[in-house]
């Protein structure tokens, strides 16, 4: 419910290849230098579907390329119709409270969600949300024309 309170402000923040990081530790993909390294596209067109927020992930092929390696890799795991690990990289007070959500322990719960970045995942590595679990990409454009004909 978090993630969904205001859909829209998800829409224009960046898509990036992996969760920034700098020295060790996770950082803001506003941070200039962030972006030039790890962003690949942004987001648009935001909307709460029932319980799920989904989004549209628009991916630059020049800033694929220009980052290469595990950017080029995941960019054609996406044409190929593979399904991407994603993870949502945001800024959030936990809510201490322990309980159970869909069979699953907590210990806290998670508030007043202030989106950052999308990270699609690198070969291998998975996000907290799995491809199992509903997450991923691509999700709703792998069958369409729009999709097939992006390059």
């Amino acid at each position: 419910s978090e993630f969904g309170k205001f859909p829209a402000s998800w829409d224009g923040r960046p898509v990036m290849m992996n969760h920034p990081n700098i020295g060790g530790m996770w950082v803001s993909a506003s941070i200039h230098s962030v972006l030039e390294t790890y962003q690949i596209g942004f987001l648009a067109n935001t909307k709460l579907d029932d319980t799920k927020l989904k989004t549209e992930a628009w991916l630059d092929k020049d800033m694929i390329d220009a980052i290469g390696g595990d950017a080029t890799e995941t960019y054609q795991r996406v044409l190929d119709g593979e399904m991407v690990d994603v993870s949502v990289g945001a800024f959030i007070d936990i809510v201490e409270g322990a309980g159970i959500h869909n069979g699953k322990n907590y210990a806290g719960s998670w508030a007043n969600v202030v989106p950052d970045h999308l990270a699609f995942l690198s070969a291998g590595v998975q996000g907290a949300c799995t491809v199992e679990a509903g997450c991923g990409a691509p999700r709703i454009n792998a069958g369409s024309t729009i999709f097939s004909g992006m390059r």
